[in-house]
């Protein structure tokens, strides 16, 4: 089966897409799986490192952007479907899957004029401006939340849970305390950090002064906190293991008592694969404010805490994760709660589809 995945630009959209192309090299090795995105999403980082081939169309985001940025990105739009439609006739694929992201919309609507299967998946409860235009022409829509069917009406709509990176879903969810017997928070904000998280974290440090030796952070900062935050807790005298990016989110997940993150879909689905109790902390300007209704989702379903982003100060952090620490019974069950909310089948389910497709 020749498949290509076309998206990306943030880790939330592509993670699912490099979760699905492992599903089919695993499901048939003789499958070829072609990413097509950007050269300036991190697709073009992390789609070679997993060792899959990448293709590269030129075209920008219009949501949110000036005025002239968006007359720029229209006028690269006719050339961007170009681009697409040749790297689709060259590969010859029997299906192609958008996983959101300005570029999947050229790809996928090249697939479209050439005849060829075209899947969508959203990621978030709500979807974003492609997924919503895509949706129109795509043979299928999978979703990960199941109220999101009624965004796409009349439309074939299969809620299938957003697929999680193979790292993660091998790695067994235990509770961490592997540190002295500390209790460990997971801190990270998506693949390029969030100063919100950041900033509320390390405000906090001066009310958790007396317990500070009961504690242990693995914090993803981002590039541009990575200086500030890390300087924060060697002036407080803080454990933490602290870097701009994590590689290897499965060893973070698994040591960790207590996840606080953003609310992308992506990032919900490993929380809830690994079974961690969250606090959960929407990022308040996405799309059709979508972060916040993954978190309630979830938050709904026992699984989390919300706190939402102006409410974010340390001494309010020091509160809640001081609460937690006290509750480990309460914090047991929110991690179970959180595990039968998670989808783990969710790739394998995408391969079965599209092969039902083709």
């Amino acid at each position: 089966m020749r498949v290509v995945i076309a998206g990306g630009g943030t880790g939330g959209h592509l993670f699912p897409g490099i979760a699905m192309a492992h599903q089919f090299k695993d499901d048939d090795p003789s499958s070829q799986v072609l990413f097509i995105g950007t050269k300036k999403g991190i697709e073009s980082r992390a789609v070679p490192k997993e060792g899959f081939p990448i293709a590269y169309i030129d075209i920008s985001g219009i949501k949110g952007k000036s005025p002239v940025k968006v007359m720029v990105a229209l006028i690269k739009l006719p050339l961007s479907v170009v681009q697409s439609i040749q790297h689709l006739i060259r590969f010859r694929p029997d299906i192609v899957i958008g996983v959101g992201g300005y570029s999947s919309g050229p790809v996928c609507l090249s697939a479209f004029l050439l005849g060829i299967p075209v899947v969508i998946h959203e990621q978030n409860m709500s979807p974003g401006l492609t997924t919503s235009i895509l949706g129109k022409i795509a043979k299928v829509i999978l979703v990960s939340f199941s109220g999101t069917a009624k965004s796409f009406p009349g439309r074939d709509v299969r809620y299938v849970g957003n697929p999680i990176r193979r790292d993660i879903r091998l790695k067994e969810g235990v509770n961490g305390r592997e540190k002295n017997g500390s209790f460990t928070i997971f801190i990270f904000g998506g693949s390029q950090g969030a100063h919100t998280l950041n900033r509320g974290v390390v405000d906090g440090f001066p009310y958790l002064e007396e317990i500070k030796d009961r504690l242990h952070f693995i914090h993803q900062t981002g590039e541009k906190d990575f200086v500030y935050i890390k300087s924060a807790y060697e002036k407080n005298g803080f454990s933490g293991e602290v870097s701009p990016f994590i590689d290897d989110m499965a060893d973070a997940y698994s040591r960790a008592d207590l996840v606080i993150s953003r609310s992308g879909g992506s990032a919900l689905a490993e929380i809830m694969a690994m079974g961690k109790p969250s606090i959960l902390i929407p990022f308040p300007y996405a799309t059709e404010n979508h972060q916040y209704y993954n978190a309630l989702e979830v938050a709904n379903g026992g699984g989390a805490k919300i706190i939402l982003d102006a409410d974010v100060s340390g001494e309010f952090m020091a509160y809640t994760i001081k609460e937690f620490m006290a509750d480990r019974k309460g914090l047991l069950e929110m991690g179970l709660a959180s595990k039968r909310l998670g989808k783990p089948l969710a790739a394998e389910k995408i391969v079965n589809i599209c092969k039902g497709l083709v």
